[in-house]
């Protein structure tokens, strides 16, 4: 079967689009169900003049992926189609595809997009009333952070704090190489997986600040600094851009989720990934809350994944003045927004840095999921992602709309709204922005 959804879940023969090239050039992914014997699929891969490089067998989905290298100059569009009679042996071929964390857009963004448009500022609402006992907790915040880290005023963190700061919940962070001794992250490293099993364990400042904005605890304060950091590392140690592989990835998810994970942090871009895609729903089947970032290519980009998978609470990124970052990816399937622009994280090496883009908007929300997740440990991904986004602060069009989803994450309402749950009532969208 040929197909060329980007989401097809029975599987089947991914050919990518014509203007889609964010692949490895000389690699094809082979997936087989189940625990294959290694005798045929050696004898496939001799059948269609390929090289092994690695095979895994994945218990989220049971199946087993075989990665192989083209010697013989063809194109991956070509081997894959070779692939179209071997649907009794195969259960899908793809390429194994590239993702960025960087702000390079893409040359097949389209033209024909809307162009941006920032709406006019709403004027202020109330916000839902919570228990007593959580006005009490929440109405005295401490001091936290540096003055630099505008974001903390913005998602209310302070008076989150006063009800839940992440305690053993386990973030999985999805990126390039963690520097597991900062100073700001001390204590808080769960466990680290190397999914490239690399020598080079050289720090990277775009997962760095990742883990930051999540758990910093020292000079800086991240949204959930309780929270455990599992550190995986699936893109490759680059100065610029950090780069990884559908293969590396697949690897993160089914690590993180098996090492119990309730919450996965995917702050990167790229192609739709049919294989990425069903590790993607097991793992939100099993619990986990996904969360990824929108992208930094643009209003006139085509949706970026993993953030435009059903699976995802895709964010998009705000500034100091609830705009919308010029960067910023837009489109229906954007949940909600945070800050991302001008960012106050560490760097590696106990520096520190200020940076700007949708990654850093997805870690913030995965902070607020941390804390929801404290407070409510049996939630559902589901009521996670209607809690997060029923209580977002409504920043732009009234309503839903493709710049801020439901508007502005708010950590102290969303853990109100818990409160106004456990009372028998669902939290109610606002409507308007508090500011």
């Amino acid at each position: 079967m040929l197909f060329r959804s980007p989401q097809g879940p029975a599987g089947g023969i991914n050919i990518p689009p014509p203007n889609e090239n964010r692949f490895v050039s000389n690699e094809v992914m082979l997936e087989f169900v189940g625990n294959l014997p290694a005798a045929t699929i050696n004898a496939l891969a001799a059948r269609h003049r390929l090289q092994q490089v690695e095979a895994f067998t994945y218990s989220l989905t049971n199946t087993t992926w075989f990665r192989a290298r083209i010697t013989d100059g063809r194109d991956v569009r070509t081997v894959l189609r070779g692939f179209g009679r071997e649907g009794a042996v195969i259960r899908s071929a793809q390429p194994n595809y590239l993702y960025a964390t960087g702000q390079v857009a893409p040359a097949e963004a389209s033209p024909d997009a809307p162009p941006q448009i920032t709406p006019p500022a709403s004027p202020e609402t109330s916000l839902p009333q919570p228990t007593p006992a959580a006005a009490a907790a929440g109405a005295m915040p401490a001091p936290l952070g540096d003055p630099a880290q505008y974001m903390l005023t913005k998602l209310r963190i302070g008076e989150a704090h006063g009800l839940a700061r992440g305690s053993n919940v386990l973030v999985a962070v999805i990126d390039s190489q963690i520097d597991l001794d900062h100073p700001e992250l001390q204590g808080v490293i769960a466990g680290s997986y190397d999914a490239l099993n690399l020598a080079d364990r050289k720090p990277h400042v775009h997962g760095t600040g990742i883990a930051g904005s999540i758990a910093a605890h020292s000079r800086l304060m991240g949204v959930a600094p309780a929270a455990r950091i599992l550190a995986v590392r699936a893109f490759s140690p680059t100065e610029a851009n950090a780069e990884a592989t559908s293969s590396a990835i697949i690897k993160g998810v089914e690590f993180a989720v098996t090492n119990g994970a309730r919450i996965i942090n995917m702050s990167f871009a790229g192609p739709a990934d049919p294989g990425l895609g069903r590790h993607l729903t097991a793992a939100r089947a099993r619990g986990a809350v996904l969360i990824a970032a929108a992208g930094n290519f643009g209003a006139k980009s085509p949706p970026q994944y993993p953030a435009a998978d059903p699976n995802v609470i895709a964010v998009s990124a705000t500034d100091e003045n609830d705009k919308i970052f010029t960067a910023s990816n837009r489109g229906n399937h954007i949940a909600v927004s945070a800050p991302g622009v001008d960012i106050l994280m560490p760097a590696p090496n106990a520096n520190y840095q200020v940076k700007s883009g949708t990654s850093f908007s997805a870690a913030l929300v995965s902070g607020i999921a941390a804390l929801i997740l404290e407070r409510k440990p049996q939630l559902s991904p589901d009521t996670v992602r209607q809690i997060i986004v029923s209580t977002a602060r409504d920043i732009g069009a009234p309503g839903k709309d493709p710049e801020f989803g439901a508007g502005l994450a708010d950590a102290y309402r969303a853990i109100t709204a818990l409160e106004i749950m456990a009372s028998g009532a669902a939290p109610q969208p606002a409507t308007t922005a508090a500011r």
